[in-house]
């Protein structure tokens, strides 16, 4: 099968085992009722990207017509609103519709416009960055990489100096606070009552600040851009990768059961963009997304675990599916990319002034 094909196969698992046409939300877990009290905002935001991802490859009317649902059971969820208390879950939202209006042409604008504003209302003007929540002093990857990616893309979209100022401002922040010299990346920092970072390590957190310096090199050409994501790629699958199998490790069937598929996502825009495909750091890429695609393809028919060892077994959510449905998009774009000849599915990098 092509990577195309596992791709299709990984979504209609996802449409089968958890979307609920009647709320116009994905579930929690597989095959069951999403309870009342049981709100996963910003894997919904998740799941809208990846029903974004499959009408970009393959689209069909039942596509756009579940992305418009799903965008109305979201805002039916969360109150009739947008927003909420976390910069973070902001940010992949305001991604997600972002990338609903250009695919799906469903009309988000506003919506986009209204989280870009609250982000950048969360810039702690004092000490830097992104707080990751309302009312909070703690500033950390979560909040800022994502947001530098929305600023970004924003810029492609409506050309406005404004978003790339932003950023370039949240990403050589990220780079000056919370990048180690060699590339990893450290969770967040509380500016208030220590100078030094919180050194936690997830694997989302290197996949965002990929995302962001590639954006940053497609809009600018600027090649620091490209160095900074080639290196915490490399430091990414140094550390994350088993020796091994070179598998990704399992965080949870929680909210870290969509952790490495997020690398995945972003690894996937680095092997694409890079203008050096044979490169060594652009072939290890490529080499860490196949060896993890062949075992998640494995669980076929079968919502996909939080293991990737053993994808048909152990606890199984929402959260751990959507990384399975994200790294075999990353592979079907390569693939897609290759076959047309191009190195990137949203266009080479070029210059700005």
């Amino acid at each position: 099968m092509s990577w195309q094909e596992r791709a299709d196969q990984a979504q209609r698992v996802l449409i089968d085992a958890f979307w609920d046409g009647r709320p116009g939300l994905f579930r929690a877990t597989p095959w069951r009722r999403l309870p009342a009290l049981q709100w996963h905002y910003w894997w919904q935001a998740h799941a809208l990207d990846a029903s974004v991802d499959a009408l970009a490859r393959a689209g069909a009317t039942a596509d756009v017509e579940r992305v418009q649902v799903h965008i109305t059971g979201i805002l039916r969820r969360n109150g009739g609103r947008i927003a909420n208390d976390y910069y973070d879950d902001m940010s992949w939202m305001a991604l997600a519709l972002l990338r609903a209006d250009e695919v799906a042409d469903v009309d988000t604008a506003a919506l986009v416009a209204e989280l870009w504003s609250e982000i950048r209302g969360g810039w702690d003007p004092r000490h830097g960055g992104i707080v990751w929540r309302r009312h909070d002093t703690y500033t950390n990857t979560a909040a800022n990489a994502p947001a530098a990616i929305l600023a970004a893309r924003l810029h492609r979209r409506h050309g406005r100096a404004d978003d790339l100022d932003w950023a370039r401002r949240i990403a050589s922040w990220q780079q000056a606070t919370l990048v180690d010299p060699a590339g990893i990346v450290w969770d967040g920092i509380h500016p208030e009552t220590d100078p030094a970072p919180s050194r936690q390590l997830y694997t989302y957190n290197q996949g965002t600040v990929v995302g962001a310096e590639v954006e940053l090199f497609r809009l600018t050409g600027e090649r620091a851009h490209l160095n900074r994501a080639r290196r915490t790629a490399a430091a990414a699958i140094d550390h994350f990768s088993d020796p091994g199998t070179g598998l990704f490790p399992p965080e949870g069937a929680g909210d870290g059961g969509l952790f490495k598929g997020i690398l995945a996502r972003y690894l996937g825009e680095l092997a694409r963009s890079d203008p050096e495909p044979h490169a060594p750091v652009a072939t290890r890429v490529r080499a860490a997304l196949s060896a993890n695609g062949e075992t998640v393809a494995a669980a076929e028919a079968e919502p996909v675990g939080a293991e990737w060892t053993r994808p048909r077994q152990g606890e199984r959510s929402l959260s751990t599916h959507l990384s399975a449905v994200l790294i075999l998009e990353a592979l079907a774009a390569s693939e897609a990319s290759r076959e047309g000849g191009g190195d990137d599915a949203d266009g080479a990098p070029g210059t700005e002034g």
